[in-house]
């Protein structure tokens, strides 16, 4: 298991009643795009406090061990994320979450310019990535 996964979710108040649509363009973006990170996935839950989950996940690779190129892969899901608040209408969080449950919401997609700069300083990218 990875020492951290970063998370791209839906922000909605209630469970999305197009949920499948959002969950069948982003298995379709997981399949197309070509990852440095290999290990990433959708998600579509809810769990036992009515609490949702909608998106996906991308395992981070362990400090030192970055491949080349890596943080192209949380950029790519950053501008997907945007282009799908443009065609659903609705706003993303992306975080990280550890691999004891702990999370932290880092910046939210909420217009079509996101702050980057600041999730790179978050995550402690160089500017090798």
């Amino acid at each position: 298991m990875h020492s951290h996964t970063l998370y791209a979710y839906v922000l909605a108040e209630e469970f999305p009643f197009n949920a499948k649509a959002i969950e069948n363009r982003t298995m379709a973006f997981i399949s197309s795009h070509e990852w440095k990170c290999p290990d990433c996935w959708a998600v579509n839950q809810t769990s036992e406090n009515a609490t949702f989950e909608l998106g996906l996940n991308m395992a981070l690779p362990e400090p030192n061990q970055e491949p080349l190129g890596w943080y192209q892969d949380v950029e790519a899901v950053v501008q997907f994320c945007s282009e799908l608040r443009r065609e659903f209408s609705y706003d993303f969080v992306i975080g990280i979450s550890n691999k004891s449950g702990m999370s932290e919401d880092i910046i939210e997609i909420d217009s079509d310019s996101p702050n980057l700069e600041y999730l790179r300083k978050f995550i402690g990218v160089g500017n090798q990535c």
